[in-house]
């Protein structure tokens, strides 16, 4: 139901208030002004006649004179009354016969009379009463030669006045009267088109958008209060329609964060799963390859042991039965020991380990890795008696004895062994301050068949690379030319 007009009629009884107040002050003004303009024009009136009658008495008429100019004037002025006071204040002359010969003491007003017949004060017009009557009079001084006439005075009823001022009173209430009803109108027409048409406008197009539930209904009031309602039921929905925004947005976050978790996860997933296959295809290749070495080197070693057997042997027997040849026979026998041992290194590398991980002392292993090289250089071991390693004590024994012969062999005066242990891990680092490894070289260092050594075979770091990763270890090279390297072996605990 459409909102009722109170704020209308409320408005028109405020405004009409608002206007009414500036317009009575207005009038209340204006009224003053009136009288004040009224009261002037009956004192110029009075001035006139007062005037007049002073030029004639000034003029030397007689107290018969007088006394018809004053019933003429009675007769064409029958609202004035008219007296002429001698210097005793006695009525020489009046328009009312009552007044002739009767002394002045209307309103005990004589003393004033007397100071104005002295010429001590000029009383041009008072508002007074005559017999009660209440009047507006008028005193002046007359200069007669004769002394006869001291003053004229001059008085009229002051309804006259009033006669005058309600008409004024009359003229300026229609007009304000219509003023206010004007103005009044203006306003309200102009609110209710510019505001109040709005307002129930707005009111029923916010409830034409669809967001104001149709349970709303406006049961009284104004315009003001339909829309404030309207107001209020739109903001409540509003709100519930961004709760649920902020839930569904909250969801929608978190299923985002949700799907970025499984696509990270995923994706470091995957990653992993890349990462492990291109180990596993290396791993697979490596293992081909060795194998394919190892069958290859099986075979070679069958064929190159065989006669190097025979050709020891057969120089082991020359050499006793002709001992002059015996140094010559005995470089032969070292070089056939030497390709057996390469044979040896090179079936080591390609057959596949035999593990057999347990604890064990690492000191024991450090001492018979250091026996087996009696030309070590200054060694300065720092393994604990009782630190305890784990894995397979006979070859990561071959790896220690690998990193001091590449030590000592690179030129080394003083060597450092350390064995340390932590929480998951186990460490042998052997640091030398011989020649130093290039840049280029150590991405090489564990390949096999390279090595820079004129009689090496470059099998000795690539088997201990294998055992050490069979151990699921690493090794790691830090090296400066010229200042010294350090090879360190990480190994797991268990």
């Amino acid at each position: 139901m459409p909102p009722s007009r109170s704020l209308q009629r409320t408005y028109a009884l405020w405004v009409t208030v608002l206007i009414l107040a500036p317009l009575l002050a207005w009038f209340a003004v204006e009224i003053r002004a009136q009288q004040a303009s009224i009261l002037e024009s009956r004192v110029e009136v009075l001035q006139a006649f007062g005037d007049l009658l002073v030029a004639r008495v000034e003029e030397g008429c007689d107290g018969v004179a007088l006394q018809g100019l004053l019933e003429r004037f009675e007769g064409e002025h029958p609202e004035l009354d008219i007296l002429l006071l001698d210097d005793q204040l006695t009525v020489l002359a009046a328009t009312e016969a009552d007044w002739l010969g009767r002394p002045w003491d209307e309103a005990g007003d004589e003393e004033e009379i007397w100071r104005v017949v002295r010429g001590e004060e000029d009383r041009p017009w008072a508002l007074d009463s005559h017999d009660g009557v209440p009047v507006l009079e008028l005193t002046l001084a007359v200069h007669d030669a004769r002394g006869a006439v001291a003053a004229v005075h001059v008085a009229e009823s002051q309804d006259t006045l009033l006669r005058e001022v309600r008409a004024a009173w009359m003229r300026q209430g229609f007009f304000a009267a219509g003023l206010l009803v004007a103005l009044a109108a203006l306003v309200m027409g102009l609110t209710h088109r510019l505001i109040l048409r709005r307002v129930v406008r707005l009111e029923l197009r916010m409830r034409q958008t669809g967001w104001l539930p149709e349970a709303v209904r406006i049961g009284g009031g104004n315009e003001l209060d339909a829309l404030g309602v309207a107001l209020e039921a739109l903001l409540v929905a509003i709100a519930d329609r961004t709760r649920e925004l902020e839930g569904a947005l909250a969801e929608r976050g978190r299923l985002l964060v949700q799907v970025e978790g499984f696509n990270a996860q995923l994706t470091a997933e995957v990653e992993a799963a890349r990462a492990e296959i291109v180990a596993m295809q290396a791993e697979l290749v490596k293992r081909e390859r060795l194998a394919a070495m190892g069958e290859l080197s099986g075979a070679l070693a069958h064929e190159i042991r065989n006669p190097l057997q025979i050709i020891r042997g057969t120089a082991e027997l020359v050499r006793r039965r002709h001992p002059e040849a015996a140094e010559g026979l005995s470089d032969v026998i070292g070089e056939v020991l030497r390709l057996n041992d390469m044979v040896t290194r090179l079936l080591q590398f390609t057959r596949p380990l035999d593990l057999r991980a347990a604890p064990f002392s690492a000191h024991r292993m450090v001492t018979r890795a250091v026996q087996e090289l009696p030309a070590l250089p200054l060694l300065e071991q720092r393994c604990p008696p009782e630190l305890e390693g784990y894995g397979d004590e006979l070859l990561l024994g071959r790896v220690l004895v690998n990193l001091l012969q590449n030590a000592a062999e690179a030129g080394a005066e003083h060597l450092i062994l350390r064995v340390e242990r932590g929480h998951d891990r186990w460490s042998i680092a052997v640091t030398d301050d011989g020649e130093g490894i290039d840049e280029e070289d150590v991405t090489r260092l564990f390949t096999p068949f390279f090595t820079r050594k004129p009689a090496g075979t470059g099998l000795g770091l690539a088997f201990s690379r294998k055992v050490v990763e069979e151990h699921r270890g690493r090794i790691e090279v830090s090296s400066q030319r010229g200042k010294g390297t350090t090879m360190t072996v990480v190994l797991p605990v268990g």
